[in-house]
């Protein structure tokens, strides 16, 4: 069996104009470039998230956080959605609220089980956080000040410049 026949796992979602489109995971690249582009807003949600303490995976927990990250990060979810779509058109394009849920909401759900969980994904997450740490540039020495022992303690504290 060879990898040339492997299709990345979708979940087909109305799109509310009678069609189905197909929605994917984070691929680890996905997420690195996210990392890259976003960390402010990605630190943030993080944060929000943490302060909820919550089940993430709650539909309710989830609406809530996901519309907070809509609100606050336009340009991430659009990003986001953009990446999951495999249609890098929509980061332009403000879809209406109840679609970009759909289309997060699935993603993150695809994500989370291609992790095999939660906590894999957490895992995968920090050593994505890192490596980006251990390169140089900008995005490595604000990860690098976050997570410092000397840094301030508590999630999302990001060093002013």
């Amino acid at each position: 069996m060879t990898w040339s026949d492997y299709q990345v796992p979708t979940v087909m979602i109305d799109t509310g104009d009678g069609k189905e489109r197909p929605v994917r995971g984070l691929s680890l690249d996905d997420m690195s470039a996210l990392i890259v582009n976003h960390l402010d807003a990605m630190m943030e949600i993080t944060t929000l998230y943490i302060q909820t303490q919550k089940d993430v995976l709650a539909v309710t927990n989830m609406t809530d956080l996901v519309m907070v990250a809509v609100r606050t990060f336009p340009d991430f979810i659009s990003e986001v959605i953009s990446i999951v779509t495999d249609t890098p058109e929509l980061r332009k394009v403000r879809l209406p609220a109840g679609l970009q849920l759909k289309v997060i909401q699935a993603s993150l759900k695809l994500t989370i089980e291609d992790a095999g969980g939660l906590g894999n994904l957490s895992a995968m997450l920090q050593n994505a956080v890192k490596a980006a740490v251990a390169g140089r540039g900008e995005v490595s020495q604000k990860l690098g000040a976050i997570l410092s022992p000397s840094s301030t303690s508590g999630a999302g504290k990001m060093p002013t410049s």
